[in-house]
């Protein structure tokens, strides 16, 4: 891994601690649609780190979503399959509160909460799995 790869791979990581502190900020004050993106944008730097880590480089979200999965999942089985029940789901939430004029159902504080520690479980994972292998 070059020095670039590396970087890249230090900022995603910060950039996956911002989102995810933006996420409690925001669910602090109420703001349940940026709290929504912001959890999935944490999601999504982490795996974005992971692909740098691997040479694997997309800007397309879906592509890099079936890459993790399919990868991290279900070929090397790095992470349990909880891991992609979070990340869809994530990616859902996100997708309807980012494009949806009418959200199909309000978003409950509970179900937010419990995002919140996916999320936070989610990323650990893939920091901790980074970590080992620096």
């Amino acid at each position: 891994m070059d020095e670039s790869e590396k970087i890249h791979i230090i900022n995603c990581l910060a950039k996956s601690k911002e989102a995810f502190e933006d996420a409690e900020f925001n669910f602090q004050h109420g703001r349940f649609s940026v709290t929504l993106n912001r959890i999935y944008y944490s999601m999504f730097y982490s795996v974005l780190a992971l692909a740098y880590k691997d040479g694997f480089v997309t800007s397309k979200h879906l592509q890099l979503k079936g890459w993790f999965n399919r990868k991290y999942i279900f070929e090397e089985k790095v992470f349990d399959e909880k891991m992609l029940k979070i990340y869809q789901k994530a990616y859902n939430d996100r997708q309807e509160s980012d494009y949806e004029i009418i959200m199909s159902n309000e978003v409950e504080k509970e179900d937010l909460e419990k995002s919140l520690q996916h999320a936070k479980y989610f990323n650990e994972a893939i920091y901790s799995y980074i970590n080992r292998l620096s």
